[in-house]
């Protein structure tokens, strides 16, 4: 997953949004990490404070 950095002009530029609690993550504040595909797993993406502050969400798409 390539994220570009946040820009305000863009509403989605550098942002991912979890669906399971409507929550935008953002570049300036979080890593973004998208994960490999896993027959183990099916997540999909790792969202990480940068401040390390909040625990790190992972979820998957469907």
């Amino acid at each position: 997953m390539k994220t570009e950095p946040e820009d305000s002009s863009d509403e989605w530029a550098g942002q991912v949004m979890y669906d399971e609690t409507g929550e935008k993550f953002g570049t300036s504040n979080y890593w973004i990490f998208e994960l490999s595909n896993s027959p183990f797993t099916d997540i999909n993406v790792a969202v990480v404070d940068k401040a390390g502050i909040k625990p790190t969400i992972n979820w998957g798409f469907s």
